[in-house]
């Protein structure tokens, strides 16, 4: 998903892990997010992030690094230097 900017599938396949009973872990959090970066969706990246915290996931340094990435890319200086704090 992530290396073809599928950021709808990887998405789907969260929410189809969910439906199936299976819980998301960081990994596959990290490729939805990463995927989301490349497509320059920093909303989606954020909300994965959150998300995470919502789902007692720990968000690794990766998980910070994409949704940085992906606030930066969008111009949301602000928000990627909150998430630096």
């Amino acid at each position: 998903c992530e290396k073809g900017h599928q950021w709808r599938h990887a998405l789907n396949l969260l929410h189809e892990m969910r439906q199936g009973g299976v819980q998301p872990d960081v990994l596959s959090h990290n490729a939805a997010i990463s995927a989301c970066d490349k497509a320059r969706h920093w909303k989606m990246a954020l909300g994965l992030l959150v998300e995470m915290e919502h789902v007692v996931l720990q968000p690794s340094a990766i998980s910070y690094d994409k949704t940085i990435n992906a606030c930066r890319n969008g111009q949301q200086w602000h928000l990627a230097l909150r998430l630096l704090e």
